[in-house]
Parts: structure tokens; C-alpha cells; sequence
């Protein structure tokens, strides 16, 4: 896996970093706009609901040994923040 750094650096040339979420990005072109964990095709939404079903965060980085702790707490905070309406 490549580390952060790397990952946001290639992803900035296909899927911009949303403002304040630097482990996501969006791109309208690309999987019509959904947030994705930068540098993957895993979306916030597919975190939130495993998280939801009542699937541990370590499960979920078991199920998806690409993702960091922090891609995961970034997830969930960027969705939290996304159902407050901030």
C-alpha cells in the first residue's frame, strides 16, 4: 500500500481532495461525485453503512487491508459532519 502521502499526491490528478478531509476526495466525474477514501475505490458510504450493520473498525480494515485506522475515522467524521448539515 502506498503510504498518505503518495496516495493523495496521485489521487490530486484524478480525484481532488475535499476542503478539511485530506484522506477523501471527490470527483463529480467519477462514480457521480460519491467521497471516496483518497487513492481507492471505497466510498464513505460503504464505511458508514458496514459501520452501521454493526461491523467493528477493525473488521472493516480487515475486510479492506488497504485502509488505515485514519481512513476510517475520516470517513466517519466527514459522514457525521455530512448528516449534521455542517
Amino acid at each position: 500500500m502506498l503510504p498518505i502521502s503518495a496516495r493523495v499526491c496521485y489521487t490530486h490528478l484524478i480525484m481532488p481532495p475535499i476542503p478539511g478531509h485530506p484522506r477523501l476526495a471527490q470527483d463529480v466525474a467519477y462514480v457521480s461525485g460519491k467521497p471516496r477514501i483518497a487513492g481507492t475505490k471505497i466510498g464513505v458510504d460503504l464505511i458508514q453503512r458496514n459501520i452501521a450493520a454493526g461491523m467493528s473498525k477493525d473488521m472493516v480494515l480487515k475486510v479492506y487491508p488497504n485502509l488505515t485506522h485514519e481512513d476510517v475515522d475520516a470517513a466517519l467524521a466527514y459522514q457525521d459532519k455530512v448528516d449534521r448539515g455542517a
